[in-house]
């Protein structure tokens, strides 16, 4: 667990672990995308299970050699990981509501972000990678406009109100 939150130098061998770990997850998610194609859910479900438990051990194994940042990479992409397997997890359960549009009231999918933003905010906790936020930021939008609204102007109006507070938040605890 961290207390802090890592501060990455911009080096080229930074660069290299970042496009290298982002590789790795587009890697992960074209196999699921090609697997679901060719399997049931139950299967595809299994697959995506592979995949994160793939992705989580190595983000632990380089986390427990010291190399943070990286641990972190695969952090992120175990959580992006999550949601898959969610969906296909989801989906062999049968329940389908999460691929209908935000205008029409779905449990699933509201389960869907909630257990994506617990596994940010754990992920977050563990690893202490800044880029775990973006996910966070996103999901929670998503799960507040499902939530409150059913699109149109609304959504737009909570969409800046929730970029507004989120700045200023951030702000906060960066002093």
């Amino acid at each position: 667990m961290h207390d802090r939150e890592l501060k990455p130098l911009w080096t080229s061998a930074t660069f290299l672990v970042y496009t290298g770990g982002l590789t790795v997850l587009l890697g992960g998610l074209a196999a699921l995308g090609y697997l679901s194609a060719s399997y049931g859910s139950g299967a595809t479900a299994a697959w995506a299970l592979l995949v994160l438990v793939i992705l989580y051990a190595i983000a632990h194994a380089l986390r427990v050699r010291g190399r943070l940042i990286a641990a972190g990479i695969f952090a992120f992409a175990s959580v992006i990981a999550w949601g898959p397997f969610l969906v296909f997890l989801f989906d062999w359960f049968g329940w389908h509501g999460f691929h209908s549009s935000i205008h029409h009231w779905s449990w699933s999918r509201l389960a869907l972000w909630l257990l994506i933003l617990a596994a940010a905010f754990d992920d977050r906790r563990r690893f202490g990678f800044p880029l775990i936020r973006l996910i966070s930021l996103v999901v929670s939008w998503l799960f507040v406009i499902d939530l409150i609204t059913n699109g149109g102007t609304v959504t737009r109006g909570m969409t800046y109100s929730k970029g507004i507070i989120y700045a200023s938040v951030d702000a906060q605890t960066r002093r």
